[in-house]
């Protein structure tokens, strides 16, 4: 079960000091899907950038032939710092001539955000 994290609040009032708990707002990681290149007939490098906001954050692709994608690539560390970070992978093995999707998906204590398609 996972604690949540609180922001602590304070308000000074005609009357002292008012200390508060309220929930700090959630840091889903960013995620943006880039163009892959390095096409070849069976095989392509996709690219991708996460935006770990301050959380650990991972990552990963998903492809397949359609947009229920099917596969994916292992997970790779998008580390923490806030800021775009540049995530990449080579896939392998795809049939040739056939149209193939992917976007890369980003993971963090806060949730989970996918790339475009």
């Amino acid at each position: 079960m996972r604690t949540p994290r609180l922001t602590l609040s304070l308000l000074v009032t005609a009357l002292g000091l008012a200390v508060g708990a309220t929930p700090a707002l959630a840091a889903k990681p960013l995620a943006t899907t880039d163009p892959a290149d390095g096409i070849s007939p069976v095989g392509a490098s996709v690219h991708g950038t996460v935006d770990p906001r301050g959380v650990a954050s991972s990552a990963f692709f998903q492809y397949g032939t359609t947009k229920s994608y099917g596969k994916r690539t292992p997970d790779q560390s998008a580390g923490v710092s806030p800021g775009a970070i540049s995530i990449g992978a080579v896939i392998t093995g795809l049939k040739s001539s056939t149209t193939y999707h992917y976007r890369i998906v980003a993971v963090n204590a806060d949730g989970r955000t996918n790339g475009g398609d």
